[in-house]
């Protein structure tokens, strides 16, 4: 009867043990896919500001076009690119200062020109 109830003490501990195996591989996964689902956010996050940069830079892009066209932005767009440029800090402050001088002594220059014509 001795060794009935060993066997038995013996069964019940590997029982008790595989639950613990099976709750800490539980845990384990868990954990395993609440780190996955961080990592996602993170990469769509990423995804979300390399797309929005890439938006900026066409803006930009398209902004300096026109500013070489003769269809010049008015002063309001030109400020409000300048804003949504040193809010990327895409540029620093001074170099977008040179440009937009250089863009409205370009379009006085425009302006003055087309004054002399007439």
């Amino acid at each position: 009867s001795k060794a009935v109830s060993s066997e038995a003490s013996a069964s019940t501990s590997s029982s008790s043990d595989a639950e613990n195996i099976a709750m800490l591989r539980k845990e384990l996964y868990d954990a395993k896919v609440a780190s996955k689902a961080k990592e996602d956010a993170g990469a769509v996050r990423e995804k979300k500001l390399a797309g929005d940069l890439q938006t900026i830079k066409e803006e930009a892009d398209i902004a300096a076009k026109f500013s070489t066209d003769d269809a010049i932005a008015s002063k309001t767009e030109t400020d409000r690119i300048i804003k949504a440029l040193r809010d990327e800090s895409l540029v620093n402050r001074d170099e977008l200062e040179r440009m937009v001088k250089a863009l409205r002594e370009e379009t006085h220059a425009k302006n003055r020109a087309e004054r002399d014509l007439h």
